[in-house]
C-alpha cells in the first residue's frame, strides 16, 4: 500500500491496518529487524525531508508524506499499525485541537499524518527537538509550538497564546498533554491544556488513544530506544466534543474515551474516570 492508497483509507473509512506483505519486509528480515535499521531509515527520511525543504516550503503534502515514510519504517522494522476513527474528522467542524496520551517519539512522527490528511495542523512538541540536526530545520517549517515542559504555567500561556493564533488560521493542533511518556495511562497526569486552549479558541477537542510501546525509552537518548515487536501500534480517535462552560466535563470526557480504549487494548489505567486531576481553571485574565 502506497501513500496514496493509505490516504483513501483514512479519508474514506478512517481506518488502516498494516498489510501483511509489508510487515517484516526483506530488508528487515535480513537485518534481524535490528533497532538500528529503523533509525537508519528514520534517518534516511529526515534527510529526503531536509534535501526536498531546501529553499522551499515544507508544505502539509510533502510533511503527510514523510511520516507515511517514518510508519512504514516502522511496519518494515517488524511493527504492526492499527488506526480507526480516523473520520471522525471528516464532517464536523475544522480546526479543532487533538488531545492524545503519550508513550514515545513514535506518535510525534506518525499522528500528524493521518489528522493532516484534512487540513493543516501544527503540533506542541518539547523545545529540545528544533536543536535536533537536519530534522529540527524541517520542523521548524511545520509551524510548531515549541515548550520547555519545565515550567507548565509559562508553557501554558505559550500553548494559549500562538496556539489560539494559529487555529484562527485555520490549523488545526495536535497536543500530548503529559509532561511524561508512559506505557500505562494515569488520568492525574493529563493535563487540561489541550481543553483550554480548545475552550479559548472556541473549537472542538478531540481525543487520541494511542500505543507506541513499540518504541522504547532510550538509556542515554530517550528518543532512541529498542524496539519491543510483540507490542502493536495503536490509534484510535473519538469524536469532536464541544467545549462548554469551564470545559471540565470536556476534559473528563476525553479521559474517559483514552481509559476506555486502554482497557479494549488491555493495557494498564492506573486511575478511574472520576479520579482525575482537573488542574485549577487560571482566570481570563491570565489566559
Amino acid at each position: 500500500m502506497d501513500f496514496e492508497a493509505f490516504s483513501r483509507s483514512i479519508l474514506e473509512t478512517g481506518a488502516y491496518r498494516t498489510p501483511e506483505s509489508i510487515r517484516r519486509g526483506i530488508p528487515a528480515r535480513l537485518l534481524g529487524g535490528r533497532a538500528w535499521w529503523f533509525y537508519a531509515q528514520v534517518l534516511a527520511t529526515v534527510i529526503h525531508g531536509r534535501f526536498v525543504s531546501a529553499g522551499r516550503k515544507f508544505g502539509r503534502r510533502q510533511w503527510a508524506y514523510h511520516a507515511f515514510l517514518m510508519m512504514r519504517a516502522a511496519e518494515r522494522a517488524g511493527g504492526s499499525v492499527t488506526m480507526e476513527g480516523m473520520n471522525a474528522l471528516r464532517s464536523g467542524p475544522w480546526p479543532v485541537v487533538v488531545a492524545a496520551n503519550h508513550m514515545s517519539m513514535l506518535e510525534t512522527m506518525i499522528l500528524p499524518c493521518p489528522v493532516m490528511l484534512y487540513g493543516d495542523v501544527s503540533v506542541v512538541v518539547k523545545e529540545s527537538l528544533k536543536h535536533y540536526p537536519l530534522f529540527g530545520y524541517i520542523l521548524r517549517q511545520t509551524r510548531p509550538i515549541f515548550v520547555s515542559r519545565r515550567d507548565p504555567r509559562t508553557d501554558l500561556k505559550t500553548v494559549l497564546s500562538e496556539g489560539e493564533k494559529l487555529l484562527s488560521e485555520g490549523r488545526s493542533m495536535v497536543i500530548f498533554p503529559q509532561a511524561t511518556r508512559r506505557p500505562w495511562f494515569d488520568s492525574s497526569e493529563f493535563n487540561t491544556m489541550a481543553v483550554k486552549l480548545a475552550r479559548r479558541a472556541a473549537v472542538p477537542v478531540v481525543p487520541v488513544a494511542l500505543q507506541t510501546d513499540f518504541q522504547g525509552i532510550g538509556r542515554f537518548l530517550r528518543d532512541f530506544g529498542p524496539l519491543d515487536r510483540t507490542r502493536p501500534i495503536r490509534f484510535k480517535m473519538g469524536n469532536p466534543i464541544p467545549v462548554t462552560g469551564n470545559g471540565r466535563e470536556a476534559h473528563r470526557e476525553v479521559l474517559r474515551f483514552i481509559e476506555a480504549a486502554f482497557r479494549e487494548w488491555g493495557l494498564d489505567v492506573r486511575s478511574g474516570p472520576e479520579q482525575e486531576r482537573c488542574e485549577e481553571y487560571l482566570p481570563e485574565a491570565a489566559q
